[in-house]
């Protein structure tokens, strides 16, 4: 279904491209119209998102003729299915959607010049396999997502213009004070007129949760620095994307174990990451007896040595300290920027001497038995990140510091908050 879908909107988006404007009330049709096809960004189709972007470039050249005679509403009904298309063509690259039917196909089709170039990427099978994998599955599996991520960039470089022509439009029609705001999903906009001063210690919000917190300034002629030291930053509250699937939560079967002879139940895990993408580690254990207390200790990098007084990190879960379900361990990008690999251990404990005695103390075994589980539990670790984009369009996470926080039963996994530490412009 989700293909012929796919199909008819890009026949219609197609139709839509050869469509003459005319009049200002052609423009807002027309752009109200691509915003409704474009809607599903699931079902947009490389052909489709390529004819979306071309209409948009044309919609926004015909509005700066007419740039005194519209409105910002106006003006807001072409700027919704550009970031349509920027959602559309990275759904698949972050795996939020899957792969349509025709863009396989015409991805892996033999081109008309195959026998000719000899030096065409399309038929080069070393930038397509997995190191020793040539299957043809595999071939043609990363071939598509090649030119996904050829066309990302093409689209990334129109859109730039695009919005930066039609953000200039937008803040023309805006008196100080004013703002003009949308939320589309995974993405929001705001555009606001101000003062200099009235931006110190302001809080920009949207209507989707995501707030930033701008707190000191200094001004040098027509120029707004963010000077910070390590004790201030600018918060950014960046809601959890409800359409990135999560590491499936896995249940283990400890109460089987055969090897006891450890004070805990070792997990090892690699965090390598890139050198200028720093990430950050969340871990989850789901009780099936929410009445039992664990004692978790955390090595990095430390492999061969797991001496129980040489630990990295520990934390007690005890029934009445946690209201969230699962039990929750975080450590931000700065706490694991330069390691490589995670230790996990997992400790079931009883209740009583942990959890109520006050005059134990850690991170050191008050009870000294070997491991013992009395049920099992589920266990989910995963890596999350926020980078930006820096001036030569390389993603970077350079002075950004990364805190979670829980935010509810319909929102699991919580909310990014980013500090950033140094000075920006």
């Amino acid at each position: 279904m989700m293909n012929q879908q796919a199909n008819t909107r890009e026949h219609a988006i197609r139709y839509l491209i050869d469509l003459r404007i005319t009049i200002i009330d052609s423009v807002v049709l027309q752009a109200t119209t691509l915003a409704q096809l474009t809607d599903i960004k699931s079902e947009l189709t490389r052909k489709a998102i390529y004819c979306d972007v071309t209409k948009c470039g044309k919609l926004v050249e015909v509005l700066l003729n007419y740039s005194k005679q519209i409105s910002i509403e106006q003006l807001g009904m072409a700027v919704k299915p550009i970031f349509n298309i920027i959602i559309g063509i990275n759904s698949v690259l972050l795996d939020r959607s899957k792969v349509l039917q025709q863009d396989f196909i015409d991805t892996n089709r033999f081109s008309d010049d195959y026998d000719t170039d000899l030096e065409y990427v399309w038929s080069n099978p070393y930038l397509f396999a997995n190191g020793n994998d040539f299957s043809k599955e595999t071939i043609e599996s990363n071939r598509n997502l090649y030119y996904q991520e050829e066309t990302a960039l093409l689209i990334e470089s129109k859109t730039q213009h695009i919005l930066k022509t039609l953000i200039n439009l937008i803040s023309q029609h805006l008196n100080i004070g004013q703002k003009f705001q949308l939320d589309i999903e995974s993405i929001g906009v705001t555009i606001e007129k101000t003062t200099v001063n009235d931006i110190i210690n302001k809080t920009i919000k949207q209507s989707n949760g995501a707030e930033i917190h701008l707190k000191i300034f200094e001004i040098d002629e027509n120029k707004l620095f963010v000077t910070l030291s390590l004790s201030e930053s600018i918060e950014i509250i960046i809601p959890r994307d409800k359409n990135l699937q999560l590491p499936t939560i896995i249940l283990q079967n400890v109460t089987n174990l055969t090897n006891n002879e450890t004070y805990f139940h070792f997990n090892y895990f690699n965090i390598t990451h890139h050198m200028n993408l720093s990430t950050s580690l969340h871990v989850e254990i789901q009780p099936n007896n929410k009445n039992l207390a664990y004692f978790t200790i955390i090595y990095f990098d430390n492999v061969s040595n797991l001496d129980i007084n040489q630990i990295d990190e520990w934390k007690l879960f005890c029934p009445h300290d946690n209201e969230k379900d699962p039990y929750s361990l975080f450590f931000n990008n700065t706490r694991i920027k330069n390691h490589h690999m995670v230790v996990l251990g997992i400790r079931e404990v009883d209740t009583k001497s942990y959890c109520f005695d006050k005059n134990l103390t850690f991170p050191w075994l008050y009870d000294q038995k070997k491991v013992h589980f009395t049920d099992d539990y589920s266990l989910r670790v995963f890596m999350s990140g926020c980078y930006y984009l820096d001036e030569n369009n390389e993603w970077r996470a350079d002075n950004l510091i990364v805190y979670f926080i829980l935010s509810g039963n319909d929102n699991d996994t919580g909310l990014r908050l980013l500090g950033t530490e140094g000075s920006i412009l």
